[in-house]
């Protein structure tokens, strides 16, 4: 996921006339970050009232993971214009 984000960070650093990036897709993506940090949380809740399942939970925690190691490859890709170190 790291990695993934780091290309899409290269995208819009070498194409910056297509592709910006701007205070909306800012504030859009820190709501579906919240969104994503705070499910796996919720559903486990729901899962002890049995409204939720442990593949549900166990879904919602990877994609969790999954999103914040992209969005850390891409932050950190498009300030610095490096790749991380193998």
């Amino acid at each position: 996921a790291w990695t993934y984000g780091e290309g899409a960070a290269d995208v819009y650093r070498r194409y910056p006339d297509v592709v910006k990036w701007d205070w909306p897709k800012t504030i859009k993506l820190a709501n579906r970050l919240a969104v994503r940090s705070a499910l796996p949380l919720l559903l486990s809740a729901g899962r002890l009232l049995g409204i939720a399942s442990a593949q549900q939970v166990e879904l919602a925690h990877y994609q969790r993971l999954w999103n914040w190691s992209f969005w850390g490859g891409f932050f950190s890709m498009y300030r610095t214009g490096h790749r991380r170190a193998a």
